[in-house]
């Protein structure tokens, strides 16, 4: 829960980064909705079935995807894909398959834990942020979030949307 917390923050502090608030001002001034000047409401299409993301191979485990959803761009990304699956593996076999992966394939991890690691393609500038929550004997929910960047340049936007 901690961890799901963390991620929510990380992605209102870029939302409020964006908007030339600090944190101490998001959380001791009221906020008038003129002052979010770049925040846009995201249209989202939600889509089933297998989705392949560039540069990052679907986990190998046993994970079945429960739902997928593709948000329309921002100022720095021209989408993201959100997905989330039911897997059979505890979050450290997953978190652990997805730290090699990425490794691997030369991506700079930013941040890792036990049950999440955020990273960013050096090459392309896409990022991902993976994480499970709601373990059981049985699995966990293993929820991937993979920003396109904009290709004139510009820096991924950081954070997640949980």
């Amino acid at each position: 829960m901690q961890l799901k917390s963390l991620l929510s923050c990380l992605g209102l502090f870029a939302c409020l980064t964006d908007s030339g608030l600090t944190a101490v001002q998001a959380q001791t001034a009221p906020v008038k909705p003129s002052a979010i000047t770049r925040l846009r409401v995201a249209e989202e299409k939600a889509f089933s079935g297998k989705i392949e993301l560039p540069d990052l191979p679907e986990y190998t485990g046993k994970a079945k995807l429960e739902t997928g959803v593709q948000s329309a761009a921002t100022d720095d990304v021209d989408q993201s894909i959100t997905l989330v699956y039911q897997a059979k593996e505890d979050s450290g076999t997953i978190i652990n398959w997805y730290r090699t992966v990425l490794t691997m394939y030369k991506w700079d991890i930013s941040s890792s834990t036990n049950r999440a690691v955020i990273a960013t393609n050096p090459n392309s500038g896409n990022s991902c942020s993976i994480y499970c929550d709601n373990e059981s004997p049985s699995g966990c929910k293993l929820h991937v979030s993979y920003a396109f960047l904009k290709k004139d340049g510009t820096a991924p936007a950081t954070g997640s949307n949980y």
